[in-house]
């Protein structure tokens, strides 16, 4: 389990979930494509925890800490 990233938000989350349902609709859908196509290439050894975690923050701004 996972907390959603968004800064007061606290829902627990399963660990394939990157945020909360309501959190999630905030996102833009082309930065949803971003987080799903980051979190496929980390479960394809494409990319390390750091470069998600990276693509992941930058998706998140000011909003939250991935």
């Amino acid at each position: 389990m996972r907390t959603c990233p968004f800064h007061l938000c606290g829902e627990q989350l399963p660990d394939h979930l990157f945020a909360c349902k309501k959190h999630w609709r905030s996102i833009s859908r082309p930065d949803q494509v971003c987080i799903f196509a980051a979190y496929g290439d980390y479960l394809d050894d494409k990319i390390g925890m750091e470069d998600l975690r990276r693509i992941q923050q930058e998706v998140l701004g000011t909003r939250g800490t991935a």
